[in-house]
């Protein structure tokens, strides 16, 4: 066998190895999003999160089912299941490599989503559990914009301080050289930015700032979490905003579609 030979079976042997790992990915990253779609109808919802968890090929897997079951608790108010379902989840799995890049999805969730949710249903004593749970990963998370963008929306929401204005701004503008991010997710972060900067610039009467972020936020309000946001802050009438069936969840489904092009 020459040299030839030895390389080319080399190279079939990767290929099949790759295409067995690309076909076992897109298994898990078809579950969920398909799971994301499910969240508005929550008896379907929590009974596929549950047999999704239980039936997980990896710890990992298992770990990202179950911040999306806690996003299910927010989302529809099952707070009694909240604190327990909160301590099961393992934090430290999701962390790779002392790095959050590879799952910043299902932190995204933890960060921005479901406080956003316990804010808006009043419970902020829950809030500040999950903030407390996150803080102890400051050291991992450090020069991380998600952390970064969270700490804003804390002011934005308890109308803290600037409101997150600086931060908002500085995500906006694009002055975060050097800051780790997801880049699949920056559309998303730029977003949330946008919608509290309209916000404010409208609280402030600053009408012309107000309309230039307002025309920024047309992609934004076609995302599950993008219409939510800006319903939430009484930015569009309510005919504006697209209906539930047309929209899917950007942050997991671009995240899981595209994970090896989203590097920090």
């Amino acid at each position: 066998m020459n040299f030839f030979q030895i390389l080319l079976y080399v190279l079939l042997a990767y290929m099949v190895m790759n295409m067995f790992a690309q076909s076992k990915r897109a298994g898990k990253e078809s579950a969920l999003v398909s799971l994301v779609k499910l969240i508005d109808e929550k008896d379907e919802f929590f009974e596929r999160v549950n047999t999704l968890i239980e039936g997980a090929q990896s710890d990992v897997m298992a770990n990202k089912f179950k911040v999306l079951r806690l996003w299910g608790d927010a989302y529809h108010g099952v707070f009694d299941a909240f604190d327990n379902d909160l301590k099961d989840i393992d934090f430290d799995l999701l962390v790779h490599d002392g790095d959050i890049g590879e799952n910043e999805d299902s932190f995204f969730y933890l960060y921005i989503t479901i406080p956003f949710l316990l804010h808006q249903r009043g419970r902020d004593d829950l809030r500040s559990v999950i903030r407390e749970k996150m803080n102890a990963y400051d050291d991992v998370t450090k020069g991380q914009m998600l952390p970064l963008l969270a700490s804003a929306a804390d002011k934005f929401f308890l109308q803290e301080g600037d409101l997150g204005e600086a931060t908002f701004r500085m995500i906006w503008e694009g002055d975060y050289a050097g800051m780790k991010y997801n880049k699949q997710l920056i559309s998303v972060y730029k977003g949330i930015c946008a919608a509290c900067l309209a916000w404010i610039a409208r609280e402030n009467d600053r009408e012309e700032e107000y309309t230039d972020f307002m025309s920024c936020l047309d992609s934004f309000s076609t995302t599950s979490i993008g219409s939510k946001w800006i319903r939430a802050l009484d930015l569009k009438e309510e005919d504006d905003a697209p209906e539930e069936e047309e929209i899917v969840d950007r942050v997991t489904e671009v995240v899981e579609e595209d994970k090896e092009e989203g590097g920090q």
